[in-house]
């Protein structure tokens, strides 16, 4: 049973599928116009641009005033050789004296040393660049719309090429519905 609707199935299949390619037949039609369809497109090329300017640059150092002799130092020394002077006896005191104001010179000497950071600004000679587009519209050609005659009608198709000629080759179909 089941053959035999397999079979009728593919014998009904094979006798439309006939049907259809007989009924197909080629027509030659006149082209009447063939417009080219442009479409623009946008081209960023970048170009690169430099030039030599002067640019400030900030450098900014820390200055110690380790300025040598100062007032600090001397009362230092004064204070330290009276204190070693108070200490020790005999060359021990005049070496206890030397000492302190060694000492006294030196300790209150670095007391005062000042340091100040500093900020300087100056100017370089730089190369600076910049980049800007150059923009450029081309157009090109996408397709042609072209209309051709057929049945005393006028129809559009899109080819992706121009026809060669002044006629089209259609495929025609024609097909016959049977109703009860």
């Amino acid at each position: 049973m089941m053959r035999k609707t397999l079979l009728a199935a593919a014998t009904a299949l094979a006798l439309v599928s006939t049907a259809a390619i007989a009924e197909t037949t080629i027509v030659t039609v006149p082209i009447t116009s063939v417009t080219p369809n442009y479409i623009t497109s946008e081209v960023r090329t970048p170009v690169n641009s430099c030039t030599q300017q002067l640019v400030p640059v900030t450098r900014s150092g820390q200055v110690i005033n380790n300025g040598g002799f100062n007032a600090g130092t001397l009362i230092g020394g004064i204070f330290g050789g009276i204190l070693g002077n108070q200490v020790g006896g005999g060359d021990g005191k005049t070496i206890a004296t030397a000492t302190g104001a060694v000492l006294g010179a030196h300790v209150l000497g670095n007391q005062n040393h000042n340091s100040t950071t500093t900020t300087t600004t100056q100017y370089e000679n730089r190369t600076v660049c910049t980049t800007s587009y150059r923009i450029d519209h081309k157009q090109h050609i996408s397709g042609y719309v072209v209309t051709y005659n057929f049945d005393g009608r006028s129809y559009n198709t899109v080819m992706t090429f121009a026809p060669r000629g002044d006629t089209l080759n259609l495929r025609v179909n024609k097909s016959h519905t049977i109703t009860n």
